[in-house]
């Protein structure tokens, strides 16, 4: 391989859509043996070298939390990074809940490196601004059970909380069509959080140079919800991506390749999956202070339903069965043609017996063709 062709592959890796980061070893076809002992490295080094340029052979590795921890210091938590971290820190529910985020901060490659540099003084100042920054959002008792799930998703207890109101108000009972709607409704009375839960990127993506343009986040959250609604609606009941192409305002002589359609299904809709699947964690989360709740399957699935395109646990059960090698319109005319022989369940059954359910109705469907 030429030196492109090898830094082109290691700077693909990754999954896009899975996993944003990757991992690559380079393993020549002639192993360079290292003596520590003796500091010498075998003469096949120099065959390496050749393969990468010489900006590339020895890179200069640092931790991001290292400038993070120094404007969390300096009291500049605004919003974006420095908050997000602050609101991911582990806790614990025993006497003393900073311990599991001192000790995870002490052990980060920021620590180690400013503690191979005998500046002790910065890791103590960092932690303990960092513990001062997440002690000074308080959260109410009522709400301290949400403390872990904010610590997890990196969301404030206040944005959790309200969802939880939701919840408990029995917004979420309905048909998945339903909770989509109520879900779209919470986030409409609260433009404020959804830049908080989108990200910004995948959303200028979407709309564009008008939406870039609005000043402030709730005022792009109030231009982009009627047109997110509307089309994670039609991609949740198996619409084509020219659909959602037309759904998303794109005159019919110009729906080319569908870019806007395409960008929506491969950045949007995972956030979008991600806000749906928060009712079930919550109401998952209560359940430690709070055991007896039941997940309706509906909620419990709601998530995967999003990602997946899919508008009931039945649908996305049968997606399931199929694979990948189904798409998902052909997945949706395969169980619109099972639909007849599929029984009914119990909402609050686990997703497992939705697919027994399912996979018995293929049976029936399959025995009946033959007759």
């Amino acid at each position: 391989m030429e030196a492109h062709e090898l830094l082109n592959a290691a700077g693909r890796a990754g999954r896009a859509g899975e996993s944003g980061q990757g991992f690559v070893l380079v393993v020549p076809s002639r192993v360079v043996d290292i003596n520590e002992e003796g500091t010498k490295i075998d003469d096949h080094w120099t065959l390496l070298q050749g393969v990468f340029a010489q900006s590339d052979q020895c890179l200069q590795i640092d931790d991001p939390l290292t400038v993070l921890l120094d404007r969390i210091h300096e009291a500049a938590v605004s919003g974006g990074n420095e908050e997000y971290l602050v609101a991911r820190l582990p806790t614990a529910s025993g006497d003393d809940p900073d311990e599991p985020a001192r000790t995870m901060l002490s052990r980060s490659f920021a620590a180690y490196r400013k503690r191979v540099a005998g500046d002790a003084e910065w890791i103590r100042s960092r932690i303990e601004a960092a513990m001062v920054s997440r002690a000074s959002k308080v959260v109410a008792v009522e709400t301290s059970w949400l403390a872990p799930l904010a610590s997890s998703t990196g969301l404030p207890v206040e944005m959790l909380a309200s969802l939880s109101g939701e919840l408990e108000s029995g917004a979420f009972s309905g048909t998945m069509s339903e909770c989509i709607d109520r879900l779209f409704d919470w986030l409409t009375g609260n433009p404020a959080y959804v830049l908080q839960l989108l990200r910004p990127a995948s959303m200028e993506g979407l709309f564009g140079k008008s939406y870039k343009e609005l000043e402030g986040s709730v005022e792009k959250a109030i231009y982009a919800l009627p047109v997110l609604r509307t089309l994670t609606k039609a991609w949740m009941v198996g619409e084509p991506l020219s659909k959602l192409e037309l759904a998303a305002g794109t005159p019919p002589a110009k729906l080319g390749t569908c870019e806007t359609a395409r960008h929506f299904v491969n950045k949007v809709v995972s956030d979008l999956a991600f806000v749906a699947g928060l009712p079930a964690r919550i109401l998952i989360t209560r359940d430690t202070v709070s055991p007896g709740i039941m997940v309706p399957t509906v909620v419990a699935t709601l998530g995967a339903a999003v990602r997946g395109g899919c508008d009931s646990p039945e649908v996305l059960a049968n997606a399931v069965l199929l694979g990948n090698e189904c798409s998902r319109v052909g997945a949706r005319k395969s169980f619109e043609a099972l639909r007849a022989h599929l029984r009914e369940g119990s909402p609050f059954e686990a997703f497992e017996v939705t697919r027994n359910r399912v996979r018995d109705a293929h049976v029936l469907a399959n025995l009946n063709d033959d007759l």
